[in-house]
């Protein structure tokens, strides 16, 4: 899907070499990052104060580096990458934090997360390493597959897994599709959580457990997809339009999702908040799913070479992600890192680079 050729008039010059010098020096930066261990997050309370998630969320962070680097990475980066993942997993799953010593009764659900198993096996598919989808039916709506897990039966999943979606922790509650951030619809089913699950079983012997129901019923009419944890609509919206790419069943939702895409870019090539590069580079990755190669990419890139940072990075101060812990305390992540903002603006650099030709001042964006 890619914008009508006269949108590309009236247009100036970025230097190609200006484009590959942005790349490396955020490669060097990335690098660094990952051999100091500097890629968590922090993790602040209502109160100000840091919680137990502070400086954590590396298996996270780590799909978007490993993504990022692609064909940089080397094997000391992926060494780093796997043994960082090993380390933190937990029975064949794992949370967004490491598990604790000790951990009460009622909080022991929250060890481990459909969101944060999905972001392992997609890393370490990324990273050649296999790991089985299976122990994601641990955290299926339907009783009779996560019985199937239980006792081992793991040969009839691909017959017999059914649709219903997957609930973000391992709770018995019932469960349906929520929207509205509250401490008890935490154990319930979330939009962004089950596109990140679809895309983790996607081509594998499991992919009929992806449920397309919930792919339309998550999507808002004005074209983005809901997102309960992550603030920024362009989140959810990039992993949908990623898993839906190349199906003919999903072009009304492409075609929407494009369309809001567009319209919602600022003059200054960004999107979000005026001037921040994390909402932009979701954004730009969300286009670059739909095939997207016009001049809302390259306006954006402008935007990118112009406000990257000296040590090769770029930075925001959006929340990565939100968690209603009880009614009087929200638990806000940032990326103070910039590992997650680096990474997104970095794939977005790469896309735009192996879109089009190899030659000096031949990437177009609208004069302003």
């Amino acid at each position: 899907m890619r914008k009508p050729e006269n949108e590309t008039q009236d247009c100036e010059a970025i230097d190609w070499s200006g484009l590959r010098a942005a790349k490396d020096r955020a490669v060097k930066f990335l690098k660094a990052q990952l051999s100091d261990g500097n890629f968590g997050l922090t993790c602040m309370g209502s109160d100000g104060l840091p919680r137990f998630s502070h400086q954590k969320g590396h298996v996270f962070s780590g799909y978007f580096i490993a993504r990022a680097l692609g064909h940089d990475i080397s094997e000391t980066d992926r060494a780093l990458l796997v043994t960082r993942i090993m380390s933190e997993e937990y029975k064949g799953l794992w949370g967004y934090s490491p598990p604790a010593p000790y951990v009460s009764r009622p909080h022991v659900k929250f060890l481990v997360d459909a969101d944060d198993t999905s972001f392992a096996i997609r890393t370490c598919r990324q990273l050649g390493l296999h790991k089985s989808s299976d122990r994601l039916l641990v955290f299926h709506r339907n009783r009779w597959s996560r019985w199937l897990v239980k006792f081992g039966l793991t040969t009839l999943l691909p017959k017999f897994v059914a649709r219903g979606g997957f609930r973000t922790f391992a709770s018995r509650a019932h469960a349906g599709l929520a929207i509205d951030a509250t401490p008890v619809n935490n154990l319930q089913l979330h939009s962004e959580v089950n596109l990140n699950v679809f895309l983790a079983l996607q081509g594998t012997a499991l992919q009929n457990a992806i449920d397309d129901r919930l792919i339309f019923e998550s999507q808002h009419e004005d074209g983005y997809w809901h997102s309960y944890f992550y603030p920024s609509r362009y989140y959810a919206t990039w992993l949908a339009l990623e898993l839906i790419r190349d199906q003919p069943a999903f072009e009304a939702l492409r075609i929407r999702a494009h369309h809001f895409l567009l319209s919602s870019q600022s003059n200054d090539g960004t999107w979000g908040d005026l001037g921040d590069p994390y909402q932009t580079a979701l954004a730009c990755c969300a286009l670059a799913a739909c095939d997207e190669t016009g001049t809302s990419i390259t306006r954006a890139v402008s935007f990118f070479l112009k406000s990257q940072l000296n040590d090769g990075a770029w930075a925001t101060d959006c929340k990565i992600w939100e968690f209603h812990a009880t009614e009087d305390d929200v638990w806000q992540a940032f990326d103070s890192n910039r590992v997650i903002t680096t990474s997104l603006v970095l794939c977005v650099l790469r896309h735009l680079m192996e879109t089009i030709p190899a030659e000096p001042n031949n990437l177009q964006v609208e004069n302003e």
